[in-house]
Parts: C-alpha cells; sequence; structure tokens
C-alpha cells in the first residue's frame, strides 16, 4: 500500500513540475505580462576607441551598469515594455561582468559579436526552476569612429535557457566622445531604442504607469502639492504639469537631468503617449 501510495505521490510531483515548465516559444514573448529582465551583460563588449588603452574600462562598466539602474528602475522599465510585472535579477550578468578582463575591452576596430556565441552567454547564466521570459541587454561595441552604439536585447526561456528570439540595434549619436563616460546618453537610448522595437509587436497594451493615472483619477482621492526642491523628484513620481492653455498633463517621471529639468511621459485622454521636459518648479506632484 506504502509503495502504491509514493508511486502516485511521484506522478503528482512530477505533472505539477512538467505544468510549472511548459517550455516557452517565441510567441510567448510578445504575449507574456511577466518577464525576469537579467541587467546589462558587457562580458563580450568591446570599445573601440585605442586612445582609452590602459584606463580602467572595466570600471566605468561598472559605473555605466549603476546609471541604467538608476534611470531604469522596475517602474520605467514595465512602462517601456508594456509588461505588468519585470522581476529585476542581475545576479548572472553581475558575475559575468565582474569577471571582464579590463585590457581586453579596447578593439583596434569596430567589434561583432559572433551571432552563435550568444547562446553561449545565456548558457552561463543560473538556472530557473520554473519556465518564464528572461530578458538581457547584451552590449557589443561602442564605436568611436561611427558614434555609434550596437547591442542586442535577447529574449529566452528562463528554464532551458534557449533563445527564443532577439533584436538588434545600431544606434547613431552625432557627438564628441572624450572619455568613456561620454557614451551613457548613447548607451541608455540605446536601450529605449530596442524596448521600441519589442512594443510595436504590443500594440493596444496599456503601460503600469497608464493604468495607475487611469484608476488615481477616476478615484478622485488625490492632492496636488508642488515640490520643495529638486532633490526632492523621484523617477516614478506621478505629476501634473499645466500647459499655457490652462489644460492639466498628467504623467510619470522618467528622468532627470543636468538642467534641473524634467522629463516625464505624460498620458493624455486620447491615449497618446508623450515625453516631456519642464523645469521642476512648474509642475506638481500628485499624492495619492
Amino acid at each position: 500500500m506504502k509503495t502504491i501510495f509514493f508511486i502516485i505521490l511521484t506522478v503528482l510531483l512530477y505533472q505539477e513540475t512538467k505544468c510549472q515548465n511548459i517550455i516557452k516559444t517565441e510567441k510567448n514573448v510578445h504575449s507574456t505580462n511577466k518577464i525576469i529582465f537579467y541587467g546589462y551583460d558587457f562580458s563580450n563588449f568591446k570599445l573601440a576607441d585605442s586612445k582609452r588603452i590602459n584606463q580602467n574600462l572595466k570600471g566605468y562598466i561598472f559605473e555605466l551598469m549603476g546609471f541604467y539602474s538608476s534611470n531604469l528602475p522596475q517602474q520605467i522599465l514595465q512602462d517601456l515594455l508594456l509588461i505588468d510585472t519585470v522581476t529585476i535579477n542581475y545576479n548572472s550578468t553581475l558575475i559575468l561582468n565582474k569577471k571582464i578582463v579590463n585590457e581586453d575591452i579596447i578593439s583596434p576596430v569596430k567589434y561583432t559579436i559572433e551571432k552563435d556565441s550568444i547562446q553561449n552567454m545565456i548558457n552561463k547564466y543560473s538556472n530557473s526552476k520554473q519556465s518564464e521570459i528572461g530578458m538581457v541587454i547584451v552590449f557589443e561595441c561602442f564605436d568611436d569612429n561611427t558614434k555609434s552604439v550596437t547591442a542586442y536585447s535577447v529574449y529566452f526561456d528562463s528554464f532551458t535557457k534557449k533563445i527564443l528570439k532577439y533584436d538588434y540595434i545600431n544606434h547613431f549619436e552625432e557627438k564628441s566622445y572624450n572619455n568613456f563616460k561620454d557614451w551613457k546618453e548613447a548607451s541608455l537610448n540605446t536601450i529605449k531604442e530596442l524596448s521600441n522595437k519589442y512594443t510595436a509587436k504590443r500594440e493596444g497594451v496599456q503601460s503600469q504607469s497608464e493604468k495607475l493615472i487611469s484608476k488615481v483619477l477616476s478615484e478622485k482621492k488625490y492632492t496636488e502639492e508642488l515640490y520643495g526642491s529638486f532633490g526632492s523628484i523621484k523617477i516614478g513620481d506621478m505629476i501634473v504639469f499645466t500647459t499655457d492653455f490652462n489644460e492639466k498633463i498628467y504623467g510619470i517621471v522618467t528622468e532627470l537631468t543636468d538642467r534641473n529639468s524634467v522629463k516625464f511621459k505624460s498620458f493624455p485622454s486620447m491615449g497618446q503617449q508623450l515625453i516631456w521636459e519642464e523645469k521642476f518648479n512648474s509642475f506638481k506632484k500628485v499624492k495619492y
């Protein structure tokens, strides 16, 4: 009798595990409402700028990662990708990026990653107990000659680690890159451009912030207060801006600039999303 019981229990546990680990396909990438974000993989990255040889580029890479994390926290990532839940797990990319050899970062010419090697990179990530959609930004090259950033957004099954699809961007910005830190904005814009490629196939899906604003305004249980200082503003704040035509525009703070101004994404009634930039004392915080 005990033997039969254990056999039945084993079968049930197997079936439960199997149900939890239904392997994902490319179709799931654009239909999912949950993504595990693995961060920014620089493990095969090159800087095509010989002037930077002997500089502490590995240290700058970690500075860049901190810059991305500050400017793209969980809520902003959810809005960019039009995903209800983005779970952040940087452990795997952090471990790989720590193994970067500083002397290997410089390349005399623009560098390209062999596409077959991307799967080998993903295979090094830690195992997931369940099959979910994983996403990672793989930076390929910052090329001083062409003023371009090249990168992949890679989507994969977090259980099998099989790549389901990837998008590739060659992002160009005409500016002077006098030091490695000057690549901050260009590489951040590359990430945003990659997210636009993803959301282009998710038309009609509301972002979390759009849902939040609709909920707050419909419940009418909020107050509007001026900010005391620029330093009190946080990315992800819900704000209201009054135009010269006395029209109220509600939005979510997406970026703090070095000009004491704020960029925010608005969600007007017609559903069109716009990016605004205004001085911090020209709008109010919505407290709900």
